[in-house]
């Protein structure tokens, strides 16, 4: 658990690399850690919040942003720009800002602001130019990972394609009314989806409409509520919506819906399903990592299938035991707002929850890796494992007794003992990494 924060976390960004992770906070402090949780830098500098966190391909620069508005629509923004080892290049007001991101080629950094203009800097926090097509405030930005294209989005439901000499295309988009239009590219960069509202539609990269999706939950559009979040499989043939409808979906890149899935709430006699809060799709495992309002972090694959669950709820309101408890958990009806993101290399997944100030890493582990040990060293570093050991006597899934020379794996969450040699053959047969017992994820040390 990385723990070091005053006050709840805001957002994350890992590096391209996968090897620093940043964290702002409402304490109004950036921290930088690496991926086994030490802390490596603090950067001190704002004087309120940064919502808005974005690192250069390179990994070597870290844009930050109070995106200023509020109440008022005249109080600046804040853009910090530092090194990689914390150093600060500069902090500049600019516009209200509601969009962040970098060139493919790390040169332009592109503001969107809440004066319908769009701000490219240089890697030295210089504004170099200003974009001006929008009539509504510039909501989202992405740049196409292969040619370069700009895509931009306002309030006012239009799309602009820019092309390297920023002239624009403009796609013709109805928005539902009050919805924000948010953008992302596919990982080759030939197609363009966007969503507002219930809708998810699909763009070429010269602007053209291609399909607008339907036939998921909802008929005439994609969902029945606003949509949280798309995203994109790592080969650009899947794409993952999660809604406020309480579904998430797996649709092909032309549009037609393979799977929807709805999670029942079992703490309740009601009929009611889960929220889903977040996704996040490893892009090496490709394996999909939702998070729920049950505080409950749960693994998908491609099939929109649960592989398994992490029933560490860290972020607890009360004390509540680490053990599972189904009479606990039927009881548990605090509403947890947990956030997943996936290293870029796919192998470690950040957790964390805005009224938290701890951030939590899970590994997405081979079997070579499995944290295994001797029945010695079990007891050396447990004091708890003896006892365990004699109330459960045999492994559960070859059903033969230890001995004090097996090696073992103890499982983190239901304490449940095997023989090495039983869990790694369970993950080969199975092809899952989780606990036969309690279908937790299996975790390092």
């Amino acid at each position: 658990m990385l723990e070091g924060h005053k006050r709840g976390i805001r957002t994350l960004a890992w590096s391209p690399d996968s090897k620093l992770l940043a964290s702002s906070s409402y304490d109004n402090t950036i921290r930088i850690w690496d991926r086994q949780g030490k802390l490596v830098q603090i950067l001190k500098g704002h004087k309120s919040e940064v919502h808005m966190l974005a690192w250069s391909p390179d990994s070597e620069l870290l844009a930050s942003i109070n995106p200023g508005g509020g109440a008022s629509s005249y109080i600046s923004a804040v853009l910090g720009l530092w090194r990689r080892n914390g150093e600060l290049i500069q902090m500049v007001q600019t516009p209200p800002v509601r969009a962040l991101a970098w060139s493919p080629d790390g040169k332009f950094l592109a503001t969107g602001a809440m004066n319908t203009m769009i701000g490219l800097w240089n890697t030295n926090g210089e504004l170099i130019k200003v974009l001006k097509g929008h009539i509504g405030p510039v909501f989202s930005l992405a740049w196409s990972p292969e040619n370069g294209l700009l895509a931009s989005s306002s309030s006012a439901g239009e799309i602009l394609l820019w092309d390297k000499d920023w002239n624009f295309t403009r796609a013709k988009h109805d928005v539902e009314r009050g919805a924000t239009t948010k953008l992302k590219w596919s990982p080759d960069g030939k197609l363009l989806a966007s969503f507002d509202g219930g809708n998810i539609v699909l763009w070429d990269d010269k602007g053209q409409h291609i399909k607008n999706f339907t036939g998921g939950i909802a008929s005439a559009s994609a969902h029945t509520e606003d949509i949280m979040d798309v995203l994109w499989g790592p080969d650009g043939e899947l794409l993952a919506s999660v809604s406020w409808d309480r579904t998430i979906q797996i649709w092909t890149n032309e549009g037609e819906c393979l799977k929807y899935l709805r999670v029942p709430d079992v703490r309740s006699d009601t009929r009611f399903f889960l929220v889903p809060r977040s996704l996040s799709w490893s892009l090496s495992a490709n394996i999909i990592a939702s998070t729920y309002n049950d505080g409950i972090l749960r693994f998908l694959n491609t099939e929109a299938e649960c592989i398994g669950t992490s029933k560490l709820i860290l972020f607890k309101k009360y004390s509540q035991s680490a053990f599972a408890n189904p009479l606990i958990m039927a009881l548990d009806m605090v509403d947890y707002d947990d956030k997943v993101s996936w290293s870029p290399d796919g192998k470690i997944l950040a957790m964390w929850e805005r009224t938290s100030n701890a951030i939590i890493l899970f590994e997405w582990i081979s079997t070579d890796k499995i944290a295994t040990m001797t029945i010695e060293e079990a007891r050396d570093e447990d004091p708890e494992f003896t006892e365990e050991m004699e109330e459960q006597e045999s492994c559960p899934i070859c059903h033969k007794l230890f001995n004090t020379d097996n090696v073992v794996y103890q499982c983190h969450y239901c304490r449940m003992i095997y023989h090495t040699l039983c869990i790694l053959q369970w993950i080969i047969n199975e092809n899952h990494k989780m606990c036969p017992q309690c279908n937790n994820i299996f975790i390092t040390r």
